[in-house]
């Protein structure tokens, strides 16, 4: 199934560092106070400033030290956009090139690899980066983006995702086989494995290990992870009206997968940056324990 992207991309910027460049003979680069070594591709007459809590749109590539291009936002079927927070770590970052260019303009510059995956990003060195490498990265800021335009585009972002739920949980159903029929309500509620146990009921504290995912199957959430159940009191309205619909229906021992849409899960508003509105997910949910 084809992966839906939901999710944004937010990276950090900082909000102190003043500028001051110095010529650096030999290659054509410029330094600034906190050490990045760039130079401007192009310089546009845009005099409008970046500040923190600003999101921007951007055209990103970057490469490793042979040369490979590791990411191409121009690959990206949706626009490049970044929200301008605090600077990430000191010396030479991503940050710090964003804070001295303008709209317009398009700089390149080089960065040590470690920094940038472990501190930048967050994430891992991946196949293809050294450890103690540098990247080059060619950077554009196409726009700032006005408050105004960003509300109404996420309004418009709301109402194509509510448009379309439906269809996306028709797909994944069908591309999976899935021969359920929905509930009333829309929940779809697949046996995995027969439990023997005592049957939950309104009242009893359920002990269970789950996995929540997205349609594409990206895990968002796991108690299996955390090698820890996750307790709650059924009818108490502390879960989802997904989850209370489907474990009235469970006994010890079972294991169920469901199709939640999100009138039974978190609707329109969605829940933090971690589920976004009319998003339907995917539970795997075995009870442990009734008592």
């Amino acid at each position: 199934m084809k992966r839906i992207d939901y999710l944004t991309i937010i990276l950090l910027l900082p909000s102190y560092f003043s500028f001051n460049g110095c010529f650096d003979e030999g290659n054509g680069y410029d330094t600034d106070l906190s050490g990045l070594k760039y130079k401007y591709i192009e310089q546009s007459a845009n005099i409008e400033t970046i500040n923190p809590g600003d999101f921007i749109e951007m055209e990103l590539q970057y490469w490793n030290d042979v040369d490979s291009l590791l990411f191409n936002s121009k690959e990206i079927n949706t626009p490049f956009r970044m929200q301008v927070k605090p600077l990430s770590h000191q010396g030479g970052s991503f940050e710090n090139a964003l804070m001295i260019v303008n709209p317009g303009d398009r700089i390149k510059f080089t960065l040590p690899a470690d920094s940038f995956y472990l501190k930048t990003l967050r994430k891992t060195l991946p196949k293809g980066v050294k450890k103690g490498t540098a990247l080059t990265l060619d950077l554009k800021v196409i726009k700032k983006l006005q408050a105004e335009e960003l509300e109404k585009e996420r309004e418009i972002f709301v109402s194509q995702l509510k448009e379309k739920e439906s269809e996306f949980i028709d797909n994944y159903v069908s591309e999976n086989e899935i021969k359920v029929q929905p509930s009333f309500t829309g929940l779809y509620f697949i046996k995995i494995k027969e439990g023997n146990g005592k049957k939950a009921k309104p009242g009893c504290i359920l002990s269970v290990h789950y996995v929540g995912k997205f349609l594409d199957e990206t895990v968002f959430d796991s108690s299996y992870s955390r090698r820890e159940p996750f307790d709650f009191e059924l009818g108490a309205l502390q879960v989802t009206d997904g989850w209370e619909e489907a474990c009235k229906q469970m006994k010890e021992g079972d294991k169920v997968k469901l199709i939640i849409p999100s009138a039974l899960a978190y609707g329109k508003e969605g829940y933090g940056d971690l589920i976004p509105p009319y998003c339907p997910l995917i539970f795997e949910i075995e009870l442990i324990a009734v008592n």
